[in-house]
């Protein structure tokens, strides 16, 4: 891996917090992965991981870092996704989730090397996470899945028919192709279903790394991904602890299939799944107004102190 330097950028929102910016080659030696990097101001004993969800970017969450009162031992990271942000690749469109894996491996790898972390996810991250870590890819100390992406949501089409649909058109050769669906952000602040916050809807809207709809072979894959997550035996892989938060108000992911999975997982996993609702929040929860976004902010900080892993 090759590491581009960049310049720091920092936080206008809660602090002068400055994440230093650089490039992995993924994998395949084809395209740039962007992260965003906090070392530790003493010894590092710990760490703490951000993986965004669509459409999402490093600076939409600078404030993290912050918020979450990580400890002087602790560093940070995120990154941008293939096809997203300022990272390379075609927008909307990932072949496979394995890919979205082994970017998460390699940022990870790079940036934390041996020290232990937590990974924190949110809806698309949350499908990458779960994946990269049931086909062993990550090892993170615990996992907190935020409005995740356990299942696409049962409209415009149901699943079964929006799956073959966009299998034949990726078998076609038009993958390639935006579905038009998902662009959460074009609507009006008064009609979202995204954040109550006023100031940070408008910073989706005018994201400086603006994506298109998803592609039909991001279609695809995502459910080809959310059908690993049903796997026995890949659940069994599952050997630390999980915390599921949703918003009551969540309409972009699939909110019903939550409680059948965090069953099949507390059945097949070697770990505790432990879930709370956030009453009245939308799909940013960590995007979210107050008392939407304190809420889960604090849910996450009790939840690593009582599982064994503060930072």
């Amino acid at each position: 891996m090759t590491l581009k330097s960049s310049q720091p950028l920092s936080t206008p929102r809660t602090s002068d917090h400055v994440l230093e910016l650089g490039y992995v080659r993924d994998f395949s030696n084809s395209l740039d992965i962007r992260f965003g990097f906090k070392p530790s101001t003493t010894p590092r004993t710990q760490g703490l991981v951000v993986c965004n969800g669509r459409t999402e970017w490093i600076e939409k969450y600078n404030h993290l870092p912050s918020d979450f009162e990580i400890s002087s031992s602790s560093s940070y990271a995120t990154w941008d996704h293939r096809g997203q942000g300022a990272s390379g690749g075609a927008r909307a469109w990932v072949d496979d989730y394995m890919s979205y894996s082994r970017d998460a491996k390699s940022i990870i790898s790079h940036t934390m090397q041996e020290t232990p972390y937590n990974l924190v996810c949110h809806s698309m991250g949350a499908l990458i996470g779960l994946h990269a870590l049931m086909h062993g890819l990550i090892s993170p100390r615990c996992l907190v899945l935020c409005s995740p992406l356990i299942e696409l949501p049962h409209r415009p089409l149901k699943p079964g028919i929006a799956y073959n649909i966009s299998k034949i058109i990726s078998i076609a050769g038009l993958g390639h192709i935006n579905s038009g669906g998902g662009r959460h952000s074009k609507r009006d602040f008064a009609d979202n279903i995204l954040t109550h916050s006023a100031s940070r809807f408008a910073t989706i809207q005018n994201s400086p790394y603006p994506v298109r709809s998803p592609t039909f072979q991001w279609i695809k894959a995502t459910f080809d991904a959310t059908k690993t997550l049903n796997d026995p035996e890949k659940l069994k892989k599952i050997n630390i602890p999980i915390l599921i938060l949703c918003g009551t108000k969540e309409e972009v992911v699939n909110k019903g299939a939550l409680l059948p999975w965090i069953q099949l997982a507390q059945k097949n996993s070697k770990s505790s799944v432990d879930f709370e609702w956030i009453d009245g929040a939308r799909h940013e929860l960590l995007f979210e107004s107050n008392p939407f976004y304190e809420r889960t902010i604090t849910a996450i900080k009790q939840w690593f102190d009582r599982v064994g892993c503060p930072i």
